[in-house]
């Protein structure tokens, strides 16, 4: 059978360890809590991109058929235009 001491020098040295231990996990949770408080910033000045990049290729994509759905509809009233200047 183990019997341990329990004398001032292993008491003083555990409660030191879990001095240590706890002195790490604040720091820790401070860091946690200070990247949370710079992140929710990012975010609401827009500076952060919480979009996927699916998501802002398929905006491009969109706004690029706009685009050349316009230049159709240009390009085909002013073919007519020339159509009909021509045929007067």
């Amino acid at each position: 059978m183990q019997i341990e001491k329990n004398d001032r020098n292993s008491t003083a040295l555990s409660q030191y360890q879990s001095q240590i231990e706890t002195a790490a996990l604040i720091r820790t949770s401070e860091d946690i809590l200070t990247l949370t408080r710079q992140m929710q910033e990012l975010w609401l000045f827009g500076q952060l991109k919480t979009l996927d990049a699916s998501d802002i290729q398929g905006r491009i994509d969109g706004d690029a058929k706009e685009v050349a759905e316009m230049l159709a509809i240009l390009v085909d009233g002013s073919q007519e235009d020339n159509t009909i200047k021509v045929e007067n």
